[in-house]
């Protein structure tokens, strides 16, 4: 149910996403992965509300699970609650340590106007890179953030070329609606074989 859930995602058929992530959750009802999965479904949808909804229940399971605080995080973010989200931002890093959650923090950070912050992850990611695999298209996130497209787009390619994983879900992840009328977007997709 969890494949069939990310494959329509990436298709961009949510209805039916959500549907294969609620029998996820009603097999698995005590697990915070299946859970933060079925809230992602939400996100997705733009239904941020349901979304937060999904993970509080999750904190009496795992209250540091930190795919739920990410999940929270990018939900408050969209919703314009930007330090609540760079809050939940940094504790899903301090647990994931990963390049990748970094770059998320540094998405918060500019969503939310900072960024002098966003600007000085980028730096230590980039130097990191040099030892370290740093996916680009979270580094594109952070850019898309900043208004700057032209960086933007410049790492998405590298992400097609990288197969970065989660660029799977960029038909529907809210992170790219900034840049999704842009003819480039439409080509991006094109590239990895996505209807728009």
């Amino acid at each position: 149910y969890l494949v069939y859930s990310w494959y329509f995602l990436s298709q961009g058929k949510l209805d039916d996403a959500k549907r294969e992530a609620a029998l996820m959750v009603e097999l698995e009802p005590m697990s915070s992965e299946e859970g933060a999965f079925y809230a992602l479904t939400f996100y997705y949808a733009r239904q941020y509300d349901e979304a937060l909804k999904v993970l509080e229940r999750l904190d009496a399971l795992d209250p540091m699970y930190p795919f739920t605080h990410y999940m929270r995080g990018q939900s408050y973010i969209m919703k314009g609650k930007f330090q609540e989200g760079i809050a939940e931002q940094k504790i899903a890093h301090e647990v994931f340590a990963a390049p990748w959650s970094y770059a998320r923090l540094a998405y918060a950070y500019a969503a939310g106007g900072d960024k002098g912050q966003a600007v000085a992850i980028l730096d230590s990611l980039r130097k990191q890179s040099s030892t370290s695999y740093v996916a680009s298209d979270v580094v594109a996130s952070v850019y898309v953030a900043m208004g700057n497209k032209e960086k933007a787009f410049e790492y998405l390619q590298k992400a097609i070329e990288e197969r970065a994983g989660w660029l799977a879900f960029i038909k529907v992840d809210p992170i790219w609606d900034p840049v999704r009328d842009d003819p480039r977007f439409k080509t991006i997709l094109n590239q990895m074989g996505l209807k728009q």
